[in-house]
């Protein structure tokens, strides 16, 4: 639970390093979430896809395969106010057109975990190199520095977030 990390505007970029234990029968897992649901979805990230929620509506990228269970993967979602777009390891897998400015709410960012716990959709394996951004990364951005940390943090534009987890 990080607090209530709210992304506003339209554009925002999570990114995180995962390796998945065991899959999650349930929705594949939480990585990222700032939601309880599709109605009030400022961000969440899975390992498939990607979901916000905005003023004009909810937008969920098309899920792609599932992954292998014990590999090192980079995922991340940007939005920047046309589309929403996912990515693994680099690559656009899938994409939504998506405008409109981000719904805010006051539930709490967790890493791993769905807060109302009504659906077993927690993420099973290990998270690190969380990045939330209130900017949209370029695809050459985010291939920067997928599965190392962040050069000086603090002076990174735009960098709202960032969250380590002893390395996988």
């Amino acid at each position: 639970n990080i607090g209530d990390l709210d992304v506003i505007g339209n554009q925002l970029t999570i990114e995180a390093v995962i390796y998945q234990t065991t899959p999650n029968t349930v929705y594949d897992g939480d990585i990222v979430a700032k939601h309880t649901s599709p109605l009030n979805d400022n961000y969440l990230l899975r390992p498939n896809y990607c979901s916000i929620t905005t003023s004009n509506g909810y937008f969920e990228t098309p899920a792609i395969c599932s992954l292998k269970s014990n590999q090192i993967y980079h995922v991340a979602m940007v939005y920047d106010g046309n589309t929403l777009k996912f990515y693994r390891d680099g690559y656009l897998m899938s994409q939504v057109n998506a405008t409109g400015t981000l719904f805010q709410n006051n539930i709490n960012t967790r890493i791993g975990f769905y807060q109302l716990q009504d659906y077993n959709s927690q993420f099973l394996g290990y998270i690190n190199e969380v990045k939330i951004w209130g900017i949209a990364r370029s695809q050459i951005e985010i291939k920067a520095n997928m599965f190392s940390s962040l050069p000086s943090p603090t002076t990174q534009t735009g960098l709202l977030g960032y969250y380590q987890f002893d390395n996988l």
